[in-house]
């Protein structure tokens, strides 16, 4: 609680290998806020992490020996949480498609402490980002209530999925199969574990 609330730099994100026959562990990356989430395109030359407090996604280069290059911050509005690569189309860094990184964000903390004691309901919000210059023309606004007050032009930061907790309480991250329509997202502390949407 007193590193969420102080939002002081103490987590660490590290790389494990275990294809050998002793396992290494190394620190990749340091002075993070609460590291929350990971995801990586499919080349695994962008690796995305999650700052819960610092309400950002991390975006970094990944070098040859594992270790992570900061690049720059997605600023979102919330305590950020699981993260995942929705690869529709990825080529390269260049070429994205259609692909996008998928956040769940709490937007009230003290919302979200009721509603693990199970005294309310906290706000559920899906967020996705992807570079800006890829955005296909229906994706320039976002008709949802998210807004980051200070994204960099660089990202097309997007609501999915909004709700004040009633329908679904405390939505903490999803998938989406843009193929199929779906998006598949769970609660951190909703009773029904998981929500499914599709597309009209």
């Amino acid at each position: 609680m007193f590193e969420t609330y102080s939002q002081l730099p103490f987590a660490h994100t590290s790389f494990v290998d275990i294809s050998e026959v002793h396992t290494v562990a190394q620190i990749a990356m340091s002075r993070q806020r609460v590291a929350n989430g990971i995801t990586a395109t499919p080349d695994l030359e962008t690796v995305f992490i999650a700052e819960s407090t610092a309400g950002a996604i991390g975006a970094y280069s990944r070098t040859p020996d594992n270790k992570l290059q900061f690049k720059e911050y997605i600023r979102m509005e919330g305590l950020l949480d699981n993260l995942h690569f929705n690869d529709d189309g990825y080529h390269d860094e260049h070429d994205w498609g259609n692909s996008c990184v998928t956040a769940g964000a709490h937007l009230n903390i003290i919302h979200l402490t009721k509603q693990a004691r199970g005294t309310g309901y906290a706000p559920s919000s899906i967020v996705t980002a992807r570079p800006a210059k890829i955005r296909s023309e229906d994706r320039q606004s976002d008709r949802g209530l998210h807004r980051a007050k200070d994204h960099k032009e660089t990202w097309h930061v997007q609501t999915e999925l909004q709700d004040d907790g009633k329908w679904f309480s405390g939505a903490t991250g999803a998938f989406i199969d843009a193929r199929r329509g779906v998006m598949i997202g769970v609660g951190l502390y909703d009773s029904n574990g998981a929500f499914i949407c599709r597309r009209n």
